[in-house]
């Protein structure tokens, strides 16, 4: 399941059809508060979250890494927003994608945070095949 949190209503749905479009289940919320009932219910495979919003920040991407901590967090924000890449990814995120974003973009990353999850690791190194 692939966890989509967004406070904007039609990028909300866009993002939950490109995942289902890539034949994945997805559960939604509508703030960085929703989030944490969401997850104790069943946790994600992936998290694509915006940073901006009510409940968000890096506080916001800090806790959630704490919950989850092997499950990869791709963040969106406005281009130009307030907080710097460098310190949301130090906070847990694993990629950072500014708005407006393509959808193939956006799958790309998807795609290929998921399939790093199923990637065999030794002492945390990836091992190629």
């Amino acid at each position: 399941m692939i966890l989509v949190v967004e406070n904007n209503g039609e990028m909300r749905g866009t993002l939950v059809d490109m995942i289902l479009d890539l034949g994945h289940p997805v559960r939604q919320a509508g703030n960085g508060y929703e989030v944490f009932t969401e997850i104790k219910d069943q946790r994600p495979t992936l998290v694509i979250t915006e940073l901006e919003m009510p409940g968000g920040g890096l506080s916001y991407i800090s806790l959630l890494r704490a919950q989850l901590p092997l499950v990869p967090i791709l963040v969106l924000t406005a281009f130009g927003g307030s907080i710097p890449r460098a310190e949301v990814l130090n906070a847990g995120a694993m990629t950072y994608v500014t708005k407006p974003v393509r959808t193939s973009e956006l799958r790309n990353h998807a795609r290929a945070l998921l399939e790093a999850q199923h990637t065999p690791r030794l002492n945390g190194a990836c091992i190629s095949h």
